[in-house]
């Protein structure tokens, strides 16, 4: 019994010595990091403007059917087709961020 008490506490304490103590991170790793959260801010900030951006051709086909008179000079179908491209740019960037920060979280993970 006292045997495997011992070979236990062996074990333990060889557990215990493999574990090594944290490390500082690389100064590469730092950069790297930094540059990618300023990206993800960058995109952030486009996103959000371009989120803004799509308002004025929604309120252009609702000012239409208010009756506005200046907004119905232009035509439906282009206040729809100017809609559309703003909202897939806006689609775009929340990819892009979703991807990039996907990489970035695989690379972190793997060393």
């Amino acid at each position: 019994m006292a045997r495997r008490r011992r070979r236990r506490e062996r074990r333990g304490e060889a557990d215990h010595r493999l574990a090594k103590p944290e490390k500082r991170e690389k100064r590469s790793d730092e950069k790297r990091r930094e540059a990618f959260e300023a990206d993800q801010l960058s995109l952030r900030r486009r996103r959000r403007f371009i989120g803004a951006l799509a308002f004025i051709p929604l309120l252009g086909t609702l000012g239409c059917g208010v009756g506005i008179a200046p907004v119905c000079a232009v035509p439906q179908e282009w206040w729809f087709a100017i809609f559309a491209a703003v909202f897939g740019s806006y689609l775009g960037i929340n990819l892009r961020l979703f991807l990039e920060r996907r990489k970035f979280q695989r690379e972190v993970a793997s060393g």
